[in-house]
């Protein structure tokens, strides 16, 4: 497999790779996302602008860039271009998303902090630990879209999630106080619907609940002892609370309406492989 140019910080997966011209860009790694470059990175790093036009409109884009070998990233497999808008963290200087991972076999190794991918057919899963991801198909079973969906237990209830390493918390200074640990104010998280939150805060008192805790859309979150993923019981998980009708339209691109997204604050007790053209993932706890 080859590792790609990248850091870990609070559970979220950082891309640096560096331009032919000698500039470093930094790509937040997002299976739930899009492609993106911010403004500002296009005019650092001189990439030509190009107009798109889509049925969603007219938009600026760059060319995925060339970079160096030493730190090198491939091109998406599904969309060799990255449009020019914000990122909505800021963050960063864009997003690497669904379209990059798709058709590829990837290691998302949380706790040897690597990103790496398959150059060829080198991942045989076992049967150990492996679970079968879910995606959006047309009636003749042709894959439409690439977001996996993956199924996780929480309380003896089987919930159905989108794979989401991009899935972020922006925390309070209160609750960073009382988290008192030593993750970055920004973090990997987990969503979960309104619905489901209720169930479990009014079922499980002492499942502790910060409110407002996430300063990106003043939601709480609640400290979930046990979640069982890929055959594994791990935890506590920190779950943020996300309005339903938000994972409802999120599910229009997936093979079932989903409840919630799985990310950085359950992933990170894992190394985890996702091959995407047999929709399977493998856990590995150490």
């Amino acid at each position: 497999m080859v590792e790609l140019p990248s850091k870990f910080l609070g559970n979220r997966i950082l891309v640096r790779p560096l331009t032919t011209n000698g500039v470093t860009l930094s790509f937040w790694a997002d299976t739930g996302g899009s492609m993106l470059v911010e403004p500002a990175a296009v005019m650092r790093a001189q990439l030509p602008v190009f107009r798109e036009v889509s049925p969603e409109g007219e938009f600026d884009v760059v060319r995925f860039p060339e970079f160096q070998s030493i730190a090198s990233i491939p091109e998406g497999t599904k969309l060799n271009r990255l449009k020019v808008r914000q990122d909505p963290h800021g963050d960063a200087d864009g997003v690497l998303g669904m379209p990059w991972f798709a058709d590829r076999v990837w290691l998302f190794d949380y706790l040897g902090e690597r990103l790496m991918f398959a150059a060829g057919d080198e991942f045989r899963p076992s049967a150990d630990h492996t679970c079968t991801l879910g995606f959006l198909t047309d009636a003749n079973g042709v894959r439409q879209i690439s977001f996996p969906r993956i199924q996780a237990t929480v309380d003896g209830e089987t919930i159905d999630f989108l794979f989401d390493t991009g899935a972020t918390l922006l925390l309070s200074d209160e609750a960073m106080k009382t988290l008192n640990d030593e993750l970055p104010q920004t973090r990997g998280a987990s969503f979960i619907t309104n619905s489901i939150f209720e169930t479990w805060s009014t079922r499980h008192p002492d499942w502790l609940v910060i409110d407002n805790a996430d300063t990106l859309l003043n939601e709480s979150i609640i400290r979930v002892p046990i979640v069982r993923v890929g055959g594994y019981d791990v935890g506590p998980v920190w779950f943020t609370r996300r309005a339903d009708r938000h994972l409802i339209y999120f599910s229009q691109w997936m093979d079932k309406p989903v409840n919630g997204a799985l990310g950085g604050s359950v992933f990170k007790y894992f190394s985890i492989f996702v091959d995407y053209p047999k929709a399977l993932a493998q856990f590995k706890v150490k």
